[in-house]
């Protein structure tokens, strides 16, 4: 998700300290350090991981995920229009965070069914 902090992030998702729930995450011992991942020549992404209840719905508790774990990006180059797309990589070792195996795992969705808009016009 990157943060108002990045500076060379095209847009920015997250600001935490408008969150009361924001945490370091303990799930990745990464207090205060940060994280360096290259995924290729091309692409690289700097952060470090923390947690927050995440709404699919904005002021509906009901469907919120509580304490999920994400990369909060502080730097990044060439990824181009990637635009916060959270924990949506298949539940794989290496991937991270699944957000829709969170989802279903704390019962926030009563059927396994997701519909995802691609497009900018229906």
């Amino acid at each position: 998700m990157n943060s108002v902090a990045c500076t060379d992030c095209l847009a920015t998702y997250f600001n935490q300290s408008l969150s009361t729930t924001f945490k370091l995450s303990a799930n990745y011992n990464t207090t205060g350090r940060e994280i360096q991942g290259v995924t290729n020549e091309a692409m690289f992404l700097n952060g470090y991981m923390g947690n927050d209840n995440v709404c699919i719905q904005e002021d509906d508790a009901v469907s919120c995920i509580t304490a999920f774990d994400f990369l909060v990006v502080t730097q990044e180059t060439g990824m181009f229009d990637l635009d916060g797309v959270l924990g949506l990589a298949p539940n794989t070792t290496g991937n991270g965070p699944s957000f829709f195996k969170t989802l279903f795992g704390q019962h926030v969705t009563v059927s396994p069914v997701i519909s995802i808009q691609l497009g900018t016009t229906s």
